[in-house]
């Protein structure tokens, strides 16, 4: 498994751009980590398998790498607005 692979299917989140929450679809997602564009990891949250919400209303507005982690180790990253 590599990045972006998630058993053949495509991380998706929404909204994007958001204001408070994100969700998940693509993947059985078991850890989210969120960096600024400088590199710097401002959210880790681990989620319990089903759960496809994280809130991110304690992030400043602006532009995010979101790194996803699947139950098969698999990760994929994508960006997010955060209004």
């Amino acid at each position: 498994m590599g990045l972006n692979d998630f058993n053949n299917t495509k991380l998706a989140i929404w909204p994007n751009p958001a204001k408070d929450n994100i969700q998940f679809s693509g993947a059985d997602i078991t850890e989210v980590r969120v960096f600024d564009l400088l590199g710097k990891q401002v959210l880790l949250q681990n989620l319990n398998v089903g759960t496809s919400t994280v809130d991110i209303s304690s992030l400043k507005n602006g532009i995010y790498m979101v790194q996803a982690s699947d139950t098969n180790g698999a990760t994929s990253t994508v960006k997010l607005v955060k209004n």
